[in-house]
């Protein structure tokens, strides 16, 4: 994955197009991410609120079991 690439994020029930804001490996901005690598990658067309949430907090948390098995895929 690349930054600036756009890919399609497969969520529980939902496809969303998205654009590779930036990425971070090891704790470091990088240019790009090879498959299999832990890394932080930022998306443009997507929000948090995008995603599945339980109770919690001042609100809602993000759900961590309904999110493990979300890909990204290059478009």
């Amino acid at each position: 994955m690349q930054q600036g690439q756009n890919a399609v994020l497969h969520l529980p029930g939902d496809e969303r197009a998205v654009r590779v804001k930036s990425i971070d490996v090891r704790r470091k901005s990088a240019a790009a991410a090879e498959a299999g690598e832990e890394a932080g990658v930022y998306l443009d067309g997507i929000t948090a609120r995008d995603l599945p949430t339980v109770p919690g907090g001042e609100g809602g948390l993000i759900d961590s079991d309904a999110v493990a098995g979300i890909r990204l895929v290059s478009a």
